[in-house]
């Protein structure tokens, strides 16, 4: 056995320190030591004094195989230059591991056990760097003082342990075009505390992933630019995500005239063009958001900011936030409900992410005048409940050449089935109000409608996505229950509309509909033929203004 009792590990020339056991650093009053006890053959070659000016060149080499490192809760591990990871060497750490190089993973595996639940701290003033062959999962990070770069992917947690934090103390972490996730639903698995995260690179690869789940609370993120100015970024979700959703952000600063336009593998902005104007750049900050979650009907509340290097040529303004359309090339009308906290803010409530708004859900933002919008001529689009029966308002602030407005819905994020038109105005400058009656969908889920305009030559355009929450139809009365042969429906209400009624199985499938032009306050239903099990009748009239639900057994 060896001890080295000293605060910090001082050089060692081992050629082999040959042992049978496991490697540990404990704590002993006012130092951490190593104790080197019989296992495995193991070779520490520390040189840890001797700092350059401009960057620590000192290196921990640590080369093994199979070599587990254990710091024992209490443990204050320090080294004073770079550690390096190579095959098959992995640390439990349960203490504190402090680090004021570089740190290299070459190990094949993740660095850290998946049962670590002490910090790594990157705290040199310093430029420090994360590199290697392999991604390290350090599972609880904290970074103070000088900048640190990605040269490799990063982790806090893993999705069969979602469990990491990140704390931000002071200093940058630098993506450089690779990603950092941190695995913790809880909002307060990040700690910021005057650090940042730094993305801006035009290809938008610079990304930090945050896994979601349940918890429901502002998840915050705080970005900076190259001049260290705060970029905040938030995402509320709106309801329970499954657990590892992972929300990716990225942003990047661009030129007066908003070039660089953002290129992924999936989407790509053509223009800057506004209602009016073949150039609305002036009037649009100098800055491109991308936030990204996975297929599904998944929706939130969105914080966008920019920075004053990003102000429009026209300065900073009243400004809200649009997102690009890669199926109609154009961008899309900004959503309703908007607000601007602060004077480089944005807040955009029930933002829905789905393949059918955008490819992949590579949603790409952008921030431009309130008063000159991106060319489009929506100003809301929205979904209430009227006599149980859902209704859908939106308002146009000017049209040219409209012809239809179409109103699609889809139950899972994908698939589109058109469920009422309106006809559009034609040509004008003055806003216009439509609302539209559609049938009652038979959910407990929140409902995703689109809206389409067609213009007199065809051309067909997307306007905008919604949620809602569906409009709950009035109880019925059904007896007897259970059935034999007949039915009985008792409406509550007088109707002097025809009545459509549609009966269905528990599987949803319709085995039933027929439309009654004479209707009293009962109705009788022959339900002489039909299997055993549990219906449910649907009642609404033709024109949409009242509906009605209820269930009934056959025996």
């Amino acid at each position: 056995m060896a001890l080295i009792p000293q605060h910090r590990l001082l050089p060692l020339h081992a050629e082999a320190l040959r042992a049978r056991r496991r490697v540990r650093a404990w704590h002993a009053p006012a130092f951490a030591s190593l104790v080197y006890e019989p296992t495995a053959v193991l070779v520490v070659a520390v040189a840890l004094l001797g700092f350059a000016a401009s960057a620590v060149s000192a290196q921990t080499v640590i080369n093994g195989t199979g070599v587990t490192i254990t710091v024992a809760t209490g443990t204050q591990l320090v080294v004073q230059g770079g550690a390096q990871l190579n095959t098959a060497t992995v640390f439990e750490n349960d203490g504190s591991v402090h680090l004021l190089g570089d740190w290299t993973n070459n190990s094949g595996g993740l660095g850290f056990t998946a049962s670590s639940t002490g910090n790594v701290l990157l705290h040199n003033t310093l430029p420090q760097t994360i590199q290697g062959t392999a991604t390290t999962d350090f599972r609880n990070l904290v970074i103070s003082g000088g900048t640190k770069t990605l040269l490799r992917d990063a982790q806090c947690g893993t999705a069969a342990q979602p469990d990491g934090s990140l704390t931000l103390n002071s200093g940058t972490m630098l993506l450089n075009t690779r990603t950092l996730s941190l695995y913790n639903p809880a909002s307060a698995a990040l700690t910021d505390a005057g650090g940042s995260i730094r993305s801006e690179t035009a290809d938008l690869l610079s990304r930090f992933e945050w896994a979601l789940g349940s918890d429901l609370s502002e998840h915050r993120v705080p970005f900076s630019d190259g001049s260290n100015n705060a970029l905040p970024f938030a995402f509320t979700p709106s309801v329970a995500f499954p657990t590892n959703t992972l929300l990716s952000v990225a942003t990047y600063h661009t030129a007066a005239d908003n070039t660089v336009h953002p290129i992924t593998a999936n989407q790509q902005v053509l223009h800057m063009a506004g209602v009016s104007v073949a150039d609305n750049s002036p009037k649009t900050a100098d800055r491109f958001w991308l936030v990204d979650l996975p297929n599904g009907a998944l929706n939130g509340t969105l914080r966008l900011s920019y920075a004053p290097p990003d102000d429009p040529i026209l300065g900073p303004g009243p400004v809200r936030a649009q997102r690009w359309l890669e199926s109609g090339g154009t961008w899309q009308a900004p959503l309703p409900s908007q607000t601007q906290p602060f004077l480089r803010e944005v807040v955009v409530p029930n933002v829905v992410f789905s393949d059918a708004i955008t490819p992949t859900n590579e949603h790409i933002w952008a921030l431009a005048y309130d008063d000159t919008p991106l060319p489009v001529s929506l100003l809301s689009f929205e979904a209430s409940c009227k006599q149980n029966i859902p209704h859908l308002t939106w308002r146009t602030a000017s049209e040219q050449h409209s012809e239809l407005f179409v109103v699609e819905y889809t139950a899972d994020g994908l698939h589109w089935s058109a469920i009422g038109t309106l006809q559009a105005d034609g040509t004008s400058n003055i806003p216009t109000t439509y609302v539209l009656p559609v049938p009652p969908i038979n959910t407990t889920d929140r409902s995703l409608y689109r809206l389409l305009e067609q213009d007199i030559d065809g051309t067909i355009e997307e306007l905008a996505v919604i949620s809602a929450t569906p409009c709950a139809p009035e109880e019925l009365i059904l007896f007897p229950n259970p059935a034999t042969d007949r039915v009985y429906v008792r409406l509550p209400i007088k109707v002097d509309q025809p009545l459509a009624i549609t009966l269905e199985d528990v599987t949803g499938r319709i085995v039933s509909h027929q439309v009654l032009n004479s209707v009293a306050l009962a109705i009788a239903l022959d339900v002489t033929h039909f299997a055993p099990g549990t219906y449910h009748a649907r009642i609404t009239t033709t024109d949409l203004g009242w509906s009605g639900s209820g269930r009934f057994v056959m025996e």
